[in-house]
């Protein structure tokens, strides 16, 4: 008797619910066709508001007696959902016996377990959890939105818990911590999940050490199990068709939003290779305990050579400090910083070359994922060609993105390991890229890298101009010898200049110096770094003072400090007191400038007519009064005259001798003149008025 369609019966498991233990194996009942619930349980307002998975295990049983030759069942689901938010799949476990928990494992595992993750949980995270709150070092990359991360508990042990976490959404803010090293900074981020924590995943304490282990891992995309579903075509399907159209492949499994995060300030490129900017440098620092260490100034990767007392280090020119063929720390060539795991004690001596780090302009390319051209291996052409190091590829596969980057020796390596590797032709612009997972359908592969950038080595003496600097220094008068200047000029080096007694700043900088105002300018010779300050040191001088009343006279407490002595001088010239200002030059020479002063100045005008004054010859006068009618001035010719007499003297000098304090004043150049300056207002008519200059002499 042949096998029919009534002998194929559906059997339930020995649980139909959605707990861990749901599932099981084959039972007798079976699930009745068309019947409402046969299977599932309602869907409630809450499921269709936040979304749910359902997981139901059953069996295709073969119910006959008969012994014919059995060719085998299948199973199908030949009508979607009325409605369009349920989806329905099949999947298959192969076994017999398993549960809902290994079911959802096994769904769960279309992604498996990647590299570590660059960052720690900060502090223990505790059950029923909705978020994490993680840390990671400046710069260190965030996860994605959407990405998969897996926690562990005593990975490895007895008693090792894991659980997968999707990222919904990701808050970072940088933040800087101290402790007895001294600040550091992290970026601590707060990353929301889809499922709570089914346990409290155990974090560690905040810590400036990048080498700890995390128990956080990346996940990486794999195609772990077979689901079946039920499409619509798209066009007509005919006899002896191979291929079909319908409107998708893909089905969901799990409920999933769509999370946007704005990103604003980004700028395009990149910060490109780091090319040497001068010749090998070596840089010393004493003793002490490092965990982080600053060189000053990036250099180029790999030519780091550094020793820490009597340890060596090797730089192995991907951001990794050695010490033989142990880890030791990290290296941010930009930055010039070198950061120690654990921290070491001891005196540096680092040597390096010195490298600047040039941004790049992206030019980009796009390459589309269509059906029929969709495969692992890819191959585009860059133009311009690409500057080496320079490149990223990105591709998405299973709704996730991956990235690879140039590593400068003509390879593309994956940020996640195993995902993805590739080839480069720097010169022809050649790049073959080979996906671990095929591409998503629809999507494109991004390529990315920097156009070369001309740079100029300059080598040799670079000549840089440097502003005079104007300072008056407090505490006056300064003793002579007694200045120094500071600065620095380099990671542990330092400038001098300093005073030589005369008024003259020497060193590393070349000025003068009043000592009695405590005014100096200096120019520096070594360039000061940037935002550095200048330290003053100086004593200030107690000063003697003396008076004489004769040209020449001894100074007391003799022998005198060479450029300290101020002399002020009263002269009187023709009435007029003026003191001279002398000041010792250092050499035992003093000198003062002349002067002028109005000594008088008269004015007149016509109305004065009535007192008049007549010229008899060249500078003779004579006065008079005029007697004629006061009712008719204008018929007389009037005379007025104003006068300025201005006193212009030399100036003076003087010696003095440090040993003796003689003093010796010379007063013959301060020799004076009179310059008069005559002007004459004349009128002949009350409305014809003239001013006549009528000479300038000496008096």
């Amino acid at each position: 008797m042949p096998i029919t369609t009534e002998d194929v019966k559906l059997r339930a498991s020995q649980r139909l619910t959605d707990n861990d233990d749901g599932g099981g194996y084959m039972i007798s009942t079976e699930i009745i066709d068309g019947a409402i619930n046969n299977l599932f349980n309602d869907i409630s307002r809450l499921d269709r508001t936040y979304g749910r998975v359902s997981l139901r295990k059953l069996f295709l049983h073969v119910d006959t007696e008969d012994t014919e030759m059995y060719s085998g069942a299948h199973m199908i689901i030949s009508e979607l959902a009325q409605d369009p938010n349920i989806q329905v799949a099949l999947f298959r476990t192969e076994a017999e016996s398993d549960t809902r928990l290994q079911a959802r494992n096994r769904l769960e595992s279309y992604v498996t377990l990647g590299p570590r993750f660059q960052g720690w949980l900060w502090g223990d995270q505790p059950a029923g959890s909705r978020s994490l709150l993680i840390f990671q070092p400046k710069g260190a990359e965030p996860p994605e939105i959407g990405a998969v991360l897996c926690l562990f508990n005593s990975k490895g042990s007895a008693s090792e818990y894991r659980q997968y976490v999707r990222v919904m959404k990701v808050e970072a803010k940088e933040q800087t911590f101290t402790d007895g090293n001294g600040p550091f900074a992290r970026t601590v981020l707060t990353v929301e999940i889809g499922d709570p924590l089914e346990v409290t995943f155990v974090g560690i304490e905040m810590t400036r050490f990048d080498t700890i282990p995390t128990s956080i891992y990346n996940t990486i995309v794999s195609d772990a199990a077979k689901y079946y579903g039920v499409m619509h075509p798209t066009t007509a399907i005919s006899p002896g068709d191979v291929t079909i159209n319908v409107d998708s492949i893909y089905t969901q499994l799990v409920p999933t939003s769509q999370a946007e995060t704005p990103m604003l300030g980004q700028t395009p490129g990149e910060v490109g290779p780091i090319t040497q900017s001068g010749a090998t440098t070596t840089v010393s620092f004493t003793t002490r305990t490092w965990t982080t260490l600053n060189l000053g100034q990036a250099f180029v990767p790999g030519t780091l050579a550094l020793t820490v007392g009597s340890t060596v280090y090797a730089d192995a020119g991907n951001g990794v400090l050695m010490q033989g063929s142990n880890q030791a720390g990290t290296i941010e060539y930009p930055l010039g910083k070198i950061t120690f795991s654990p921290g070491v004690t001891g005196a540096v001596s680092a040597t390096f070359d010195p490298g600047a780090a040039m941004a790049v302009t992206p030019s980009t390319l796009m390459v589309p994922v269509f059906a029929a051209s969709r495969g692992y291996n890819y191959v585009a052409i860059l133009w311009p060609p690409p500057l080496p190091g320079t490149i990223m590829v990105d591709y998405m596969a299973e709704g996730k993105w991956y990235r690879l980057r140039d590593d400068g020796t003509g390879f593309l390596v994956p940020d996640i390991e195993n995902t993805g590797t590739g080839r480069i032709d720097y010169t022809l612009g050649q790049v073959a890229l080979t996906a671990a997972a095929l591409p998503d359908v629809d999507t494109p592969i991004l390529f990315r890298w920097g156009n070369p950038v001309e740079t100029v080595r300059m080598q040799g003496a670079v000549t840089i101009e440097v502003d005079p600097v104007s300072h008056t220094l407090t505490g006056t008068p300064v003793a002579p010898g007694s200045l120094t200047i500071t600065w620095p000029v380099g990671v542990s080096t330092t400038a001098t200049a300093a005073d030589n007694g005369s008024g003259v700043i020497t060193g590393d900088a070349s000025g003068w110096i009043n000592y009695g105002t405590g005014q100096i300018e200096f120019t520096p010779t070594a360039v000061p770094v940037a935002g550095s300050d200048y330290t003053f040191n100086h004593d200030k001088y107690a000063p003697q003072t003396h008076t004489a009343t004769t040209a020449s006279f001894a100074l007391p407490n003799a022998p005198i400090k060479p450029g300290s002595v101020a002399l002020d001088v009263p002269v009187t010239i023709a009435g007029w007191t003026h003191t001279y200002k002398l000041r010792d030059n250092g050499s035992g020479a003093m000198s003062a400038p002349g002067f002028s002063a109005t000594l008088s100045q008269a004015r007149a005008s016509l109305k004065d007519a009535q007192s008049y004054t007549t010229e008899t010859g060249p500078g003779e006068y004579t006065s008079g009064t005029y007697t004629g009618g006061a009712e008719d001035e204008s018929s007389f010719a009037l005379d007025t005259n104003e006068e300025t007499v201005t006193l212009i003297a030399g100036g003076i000098s003087a010696t003095v001798d440090y040993v003796t304090g003689q003093v010796v004043l010379d007063l013959s150049t301060a020799t004076a003149s009179k310059d008069t300056i005559r002007a004459r207002a004349r009128s002949t008519e009350a409305t014809a008025t003239t001013i006549d200059i009528t000479g300038r002499g000496i008096m």
